[in-house]
């Protein structure tokens, strides 16, 4: 999950600084790359089939654009925190070398998503963005939300598909 990456990647950067670096490249690698939704990191990136995850790539709306994505994911997001875990991970010491050769095509990347915050999730221009579905707040597994999506029939049926919203 997109929130998870960053968190993960803290957690390798005691031991592992390359492979806290790879958890944002791979993260990247769903990023939307074209289309009304271009900048969108989703906040699940299918990296391979599994029949035991639900909900799966096809619940999700994704070509809802009319275009064809190299990776399946969802088509919402989580938070846009990643900016704060790259910095927490320079603050943390990162090693010169392995940060130039890996910084500049994230920032590239976290750049192009906060700017979808702001032409997708800020219909007004005000600056305020909003999340339009449940799991977009990053408490998608708290007890809060599942309090209020259970009123939704067929086992959180009314959660799908997410279809991505006009952008500006």
């Amino acid at each position: 999950m997109e929130l998870d990456a960053g968190v993960t990647a803290l957690g390798w950067m005691t031991f592992d600084q390359q492979r806290a670096w790879d958890e944002f490249h791979s993260l990247l690698r769903g990023q939307w790359q074209s289309g009304s939704q271009e900048g969108l990191i989703p906040h699940i990136v299918f990296h391979q089939p599994s029949n035991s995850y639900f909900p799966g790539p096809d619940q999700w709306g994704c070509e809802a654009d009319g275009v064809v994505r190299n990776i399946p994911t969802s088509s919402i997001t989580q938070p846009p925190l990643h900016a704060t875990m790259i910095r927490a991970m320079l603050d943390m010491g990162a090693d010169p070398a392995i940060t130039a050769k890996n910084l500049k095509p994230i920032v590239h990347g976290l750049v192009k998503h906060h700017r979808w915050w702001y032409r997708c999730r800020d219909p007004l221009d005000t600056g305020l963005v909003f999340s339009s579905h449940p799991w977009e707040s990053g408490m998608d597994n708290s007890p809060c939300v599942g309090c209020a999506t259970k009123k939704c029939a067929a086992h959180y049926a009314c959660l799908y598909p997410q279809r991505p919203r006009p952008c500006r």
